[in-house]
């Protein structure tokens, strides 16, 4: 079970600042979601670690312009942003 969460305030300025920190890296991306707490309106602080985070992470699926026949994306993408 999750810990309690402390909801931030102001989750559009957190939403459109995420967003802004995105964008330099879909270059390739034919389409890019933000899923979960952020999308819910829910990011926040937990108040404890669960699962190695101390807050909400940001879930972000890509659907990549091309996959290449290795199977590989083109392009880099982010794994795990801790921190904004």
């Amino acid at each position: 079970m999750k810990p309690e969460k402390t909801i931030y305030k102001n989750q559009k300025e957190i939403h459109d600042s995420i967003i802004n920190k995105l964008k330099p890296y879909l270059e390739y991306a034919k389409e890019a979601y933000l899923i979960g707490s952020l999308l819910e309106g829910k990011f926040g602080i937990y108040a404890e670690e669960h699962e190695g985070y101390y807050g909400s992470d940001i879930d972000v699926v890509i659907i990549p312009i091309e996959i290449q026949k290795d199977g590989h994306m083109k392009g880099t993408f982010i794994i795990g942003i801790r921190s904004i």
